[in-house]
């Protein structure tokens, strides 16, 4: 392998670490296809303009053209003419890429591949293809050359999730190193190496080019350091907030995330921005039973995010009864539990149901305090790993038939029964939905069936453009994560004058058989879910969210039986001592058609393992079959070819001369390809000597078959049939020799390169001497 394949091969290594790094921002890894091929393709032009002798520009100019074609070709074939990009087409494109900014602002890595961030990702790479090669064969510039790959690794970093980062940068920083070395052996082996003079002169030898780089690259990196931090803290909702959880659309909330740290996000966002999740333990319960654990609770919604409003707090005695506004559950049942802060951070207190006493010690006294409406506990100092404090709660203890004739309550001037600006199909999905229902509760549970139809999934967030998520969660996706489930199921009662509020907080957790009265909650267990009014009652939590470890609650659904009813292997939080088994609700239906009878589409996205099913993606693996059959065709052609080649001309030699030549051709064609090519002027006999000089190649069977082939073609008389088989023979011994002293790479360029196939013709012995004759005459 030469100088130059090593370097271009150490320019791919660098650009191949830099793409797969990008799968520390997308939860799918389908825009390695595109990108890969797309970098294929352009390293393809900048070498076949490279040997047409193109300018530095115009191999820019003609690579951008291309990779508009092909990012249309890939992303938005429907729109294309017969292939070639059309305007609608590249308007189409314009659209995705300002749709990707757009949830820029939302999206938390891992975020979804959206068309956008695939045609961007394929877009940066072709670029950096493009510079790379540009910037090291032409310009000689290989710190140019590595702008592009170590700018896109750092932005990747920072947005990205992490993980396993100091790998990354390790083999990142070898690349990098890597091709730095290989395209400085290259660039030694293109100038040659420096030597004086005079042999014995004593001179002094020139400073390294890369002194003055260094120089100013030491000049570069110090001032950057000082200048950039001054800036830096200016982007706030920007790319650093996006990685640092302090901008739009970050932090931890709820939906089965947690973020990398304790702190839960208090809003809820309809908007579909996708979170990380987190094992870490936030707190620890020791309870009798499993429940969910309230933190907040939110009444105020604008159309994206709940939030809880002004309310007043008053401060809870220590050792005292809370004094609330609401009615506790009425029949509901006392439960006593404790809880440990370990990696919860902020002020809410998570508790179970209604709280009636709760006690912290010394570390809580005055700075407890509870909203005496939506009974939320905080501390108002901030909790701290180890505190420590105990509840004494009330929680619903209701029964299907209890809740169907229960009455909705009266809450005056609250906002629960506020909506924003619905689309006329959003009123009217309520309506049909509910058709049928007689009551307030069973119009809840028609609500609640009909969602949890819907999918689950923390991997796939909305790739729409705009802000109407709620319209679009119904009708087209059908897919999300509990505050998307929480704010859809709270909207449409409010719709249906039922007065409704979201709360967030945490699934009862993990627990063992040796300690089954500890509950482990992690990041993981957040949650959000709504919760209903009723007179007598108070305010009843529904489950529309279809995850495994949040069931419908136990008074929802109809009773079958006696039975045990479970939650993550526990007892349903909502169930309590009731104990019924889970049944068919009437207004449940069997899953295969929504309530108004409309069959459930099979083909919205992440119907299947949370997967964004697009169009391009389509496209892009009909293209990648196609290209992969014809590169197997290819494989499989040209050695079948090559040998074709060889055989046929044995096949068209029809006496000894010409089996003769026939030989000298094999041993020609095999030594083009694995050792050197004959020049176009040059005698066999001086290409045998040139060939001989090689190790490994036998000088006399070499000068034998010149010698052979020369008196063939210029004897008056053809050679006799066993000098023709000779001649054959050491073909073939010479042609092994060839194959046993060749590097691997030689020996892939020999079977594949598509040189050797078209052959110009080589004008003969005695054509040569005919034409030297002819120019000695001219002269």
């Amino acid at each position: 392998m030469g100088s130059e394949a090593r370097a271009r091969l150490g320019l791919a290594g660098l650009a191949m670490i830099t793409l797969l790094t990008f799968n520390q921002v997308f939860a799918q890894q389908d825009f390695s296809g595109p990108a890969l091929l797309g970098m294929m393709i352009a390293t393809g032009v900048a070498v076949g303009a490279r040997r047409l002798g193109l300018w530095p520009s115009s191999t820019v100019f003609a690579s951008v053209l291309l990779m508009v074609w092909y990012l249309a070709a890939i992303f938005q074939a429907p729109h294309t003419f017969y292939g070639l990009p059309t305007l609608e087409s590249l308007r189409r494109l314009g659209i995705s890429i300002a749709r990707a900014y757009e949830h820029s602002n939302v999206d938390y890595a891992p975020v979804p591949l959206r068309p956008g961030y695939a045609v961007l990702t394929v877009a940066a790479m072709w670029i950096v293809i493009t510079v790379g090669e540009v910037a090291t064969f032409r310009w000689r510039r290989p710190l140019l050359a590595s702008v592009g790959p170590i700018a896109l690794f750092s932005l990747l970093l920072v947005v990205g999730t992490q993980q396993g980062g100091t790998i990354h940068v390790i083999v990142f920083l070898a690349a990098l190193f890597t091709y730095w070395a290989l395209e400085a052996s290259h660039r030694l082996r293109s100038w040659g190496r420096w030597v004086p003079v005079w042999k014995g002169q004593k001179a002094v030898e020139p400073p390294a080019i890369t002194t003055g780089l260094a120089r100013r690259m030491g000049v570069s990196c110090v001032a950057a350091a000082l200048v950039l931090p001054i800036f830096l803290p200016a982007i706030e909702d920007g790319l650093i907030s996006w990685r640092t959880k302090t901008g739009i659309g970050t932090g931890t909330g709820p939906g089965g995330s947690g973020g990398s740290s304790g702190q839960i996000n208090p809003l809820v966002s309809l908007v579909p921005d996708l979170i990380t999740q987190t094992e870490t333990e936030l707190f620890r319960v020791t309870s009798s039973e499993p429940t969910y654990w309230r933190l907040v609770t939110l009444t105020h919604f604008n159309g994206v995010e709940w939030s809880d409003g002004s309310l007043e707090e008053r401060p809870v005695p220590p050792h005292g009864a809370v004094e609330l506004q609401v009615r506790t559950p009425d029949p509901g049942r006392n439960m006593t539990h404790r809880v440990t802060i370990s990696g919860l951070e902020g002020n809410a207190l998570p508790s179970a149901g209604v709280p009636l006493i709760a006690t912290g010690g010394p570390a809580a006294d005055g700075n407890l305090n509870v909203d005496p409406v939506t009974t939320d506990l905080e501390l108002e100092s901030g909790l701290f790993e180890g505190f420590q404090y105990n509840v004494q709660a009330v929680v619903p203890d209701l029964t299907f038939e209890e809740m169907q004739t229960a009455q909705l309550g009266d809450l005056g001037p609250r906002p629960y029964l506020e909506t924003p600006d619905l689309s006329p199909r959003t009123r009217q999905l309520a309506r049909d939905w509910t058709a049928g229902a007689r009551t307030p509760f069973q119009k809840l549970v028609a609500l609640q069936s009909q969602l949890r139809l819907f999918d689950y999934s923390v991997e796939i967030a909305d790739s729409g453009a705009s802000s109407d998520y709620l319209d679009r969660f119904l009708f087209d996706t059908q897919i999300g994560y509990c505050q998307q489930f929480a704010t859809a199921f709270a909207i449409l009662a409010r719709e249906l004058e039922i007065p409704t509020r979201v709360v967030v907080g945490f699934l009862p957790g993990q627990t063992d058989t040796a300690t089954p009265d500890q509950y482990s909650v992690t990041g993981t267990d957040t949650h959000a879910w709504p919760e209903v009014f009723f007179q007598g009652y108070g305010w009843v939590p529904f489950e529309p969210t279809p995850r495994g470890t949040s069931p419908e609650p136990i008074y929802t659904v109809e009773a079958v039986g006696p039975g045990p009813s479970t939650i993550s292997g526990a007892e349903a939080p909502t169930g309590g001592a009731r104990q019924d088994q889970r049944g068919t609700s009437p207004l449940r239906g069997d899953g295969s058609a929504r309530q108004d009878g409309r069959p459930l589409p099979s083909n919205r996205p992440g119907a299947s393992g949370g997967r964004i099913n697009t169009d391009w993606q389509k496209t892009f693996t009909r293209i990648a079959l196609t290209l992969a059959l014809l590169g197997l065709l290819y494989l499989a052609l040209v050695p079948a070819l090559k040998t074709a080649q060889v055989r046929s001309r044995y096949a068209r030699a029809k006496e000894p001369r010409g089996a003769a030549a026939a030989a000298f051709a094999e041993l020609e064609f095999e030594a083009a390809g694995l050792a050197m090519p004959r020049a176009r002027a040059e005698t066999a006999s001086s290409y045998a000597r040139r060939l001989a000089a090689l190790p490994g190649l036998p000088a006399g069977q070499l000068h034998r078959l010149a010698s052979i082939y020369e008196a063939a073609e210029y004897a008056p008389t053809a050679p006799p049939p066993q000098t023709a088989a000779e001649a054959k023979r050491l073909a073939r011994q010479l042609k092994a020799r060839l194959w046993a002293q060749a590097s691997w790479w030689s020996r892939l360029k020999r079977l594949w390169s598509p040189v050797g196939l078209v052959r110009r013709p080589r004008p003969g012995i005695r054509r040569l001497a005919l034409q030297r004759i002819l120019s000695l005459g001219r002269s």
